[in-house]
Formats: C-alpha cells, sequence, structure tokens
C-alpha cells in the first residue's frame, strides 16, 4: 500500500514523471485531484487467517499477510488522521510526512531494493531545497506563486531539471488539495474515507468547493493548454 505521502524522485533517465508514477510513496494519493496519486493507492481491510504451520493462505504466510494488511490500513488512517486535524499543509509538514512514509517502507524493502530507497530519499531533498528558498512554512500557493528563478534555484541545488520541478510543484498540489478535503470532512463531522477509493471520490466531489483562488486558476491555465493542444492536434 501506499500512503499520501510516498512519492519518488528518479535518477534514470526518464526521470522523476515516470517514477512518480510507478513506485512507492505521501496520500497522498497520491492523489492526489485530478491527476493524484492517491488513486494508485490499495488499502484492502484483511481478513484474519486461521493460524497454522503449513503454508498458503490459511498458514504463516497467510497470516504474516494479513498482519501486514492491517498494519498499512492503521498506517493509512492515522496519516488521514493527521492530514484532516491540520490547519493547512505547509512544506515543513509535507517534508515530515515523507520522512514517516520513507521510514516506515524501508523497513519493509529487502536489500535489493536500496535503489528505491534512495530515489525516495532525494524527493525529500528536493523537499529541503525547496523549504530552503520559500521557508518551512511555505504552502501550496507558495509554491503556485514561485517565479522562473526560484523554480531554477530549486532545480539547482537539487539538481532536478526545470520538469521534475513541474512534477513536484503538481504532487505537492495533490497532497494539499487531499489534506484540505480531509479537513472539511472533519468540521463537517463525516468519517474518513476508508480506502482509496472512496478518498479519491470524496476529493472528486469537493475539489472545486476547497480548491484556493491560486489553485482555481492553475487547474483553469492547464485546461485551457490542454485545449489548444487537442485543437493543434485536430488541424
Amino acid at each position: 500500500m501506499r500512503t499520501a505521502a510516498n512519492f519518488l524522485i528518479s535518477t534514470s533517465r526518464r526521470g522523476l514523471a515516470h517514477h512518480l508514477r510507478s513506485l512507492p510513496s505521501a496520500g497522498c494519493q497520491s492523489i492526489v485531484v485530478v491527476n493524484s496519486q492517491v488513486g494508485r493507492q490499495t488499502v484492502q481491510v484483511p481478513q484474519v487467517a486461521a493460524f497454522s504451520t503449513k503454508e498458503g493462505p490459511s498458514g504463516i504466510r497467510g497470516w504474516m499477510e494479513s498482519r501486514k494488511e492491517r498494519k498499512e490500513q492503521e498506517n493509512y488512517m492515522e496519516q488521514m488522521e493527521r492530514l484532516s486535524n491540520m490547519e493547512e499543509l505547509t512544506l515543513e509538514k509535507y517534508k515530515t510526512e515523507l520522512d514517516r512514509g520513507l521510514d516506515s517502507w524501508g523497513a519493509k524493502l529487502s536489500f535489493g531494493q536500496t535503489k528505491e530507497i534512495q530515489m525516495a530519499k532525494e524527493v525529500v531533498e528536493c523537499v529541503k531545497c525547496f523549504i530552503d528558498v520559500l521557508g518551512n512554512e511555505a504552502t501550496a500557493d507558495d509554491l503556485i506563486d514561485m517565479d522562473r528563478l526560484q523554480r531554477l534555484k530549486v532545480a539547482t541545488a537539487s539538481n532536478k531539471s526545470m520538469e521534475d520541478i513541474q512534477i513536484m510543484i503538481s504532487q505537492i498540489q495533490n497532497m494539499d488539495l487531499m489534506q484540505r478535503t480531509l479537513r472539511k470532512r472533519k468540521a463537517e463531522g463525516k468519517p474518513i474515507p476508508p480506502d482509496s477509493h472512496a478518498m479519491q471520490a470524496a476529493i472528486k466531489k469537493d475539489a472545486l468547493s476547497v480548491m484556493s483562488k491560486s489553485q482555481k486558476e492553475m487547474m483553469m491555465k492547464r485546461q485551457m493548454e490542454i485545449g489548444k493542444r487537442m485543437a493543434r492536434r485536430r488541424k
């Protein structure tokens, strides 16, 4: 299962864009909303298997898998609860969620998966570069308002391309939108969505009502750009 904080930066030639869509990390599935990584989360509520010394779905292996799934579900709900209690998602809080996800995910990986751990650490380092430029208390709106020079500083400090930086900004916007949705639901006395599908549906329903003015303007701009590209293709 991937939590909302599980976003990775790749060092491969395909870069961040590929790995943000194919490898685990933050929840915040995410997710993140039109282009949310949250939709890629897989959260299962396991059935407790009868314990035996045999292998298979009802043996030790099945029992261990059920235990793992229960723990992942607990981690997911804990993270959603934390997000719902936040006044707003700052870069420092986003980094904290990434650190939590990295600690949880890294403990489950085998020795052969150290490359994935390294890429996850690079995401955290990239967020640190955003913090160096904008400060701990910077929000998703501050990222939208970054000028080219500020983005270039982050790209240079993190040794990433401008495209990678834009993708990271989009991922943070996704998690911010999820946090706003969770906070709205809490204020209305609604429960936390129990799984990724319910979370995605909640975001889709509440997106426009929780988006900031800057986020709505950014969304409209993207839609216009997509419309222009489609119009050129028809010619």
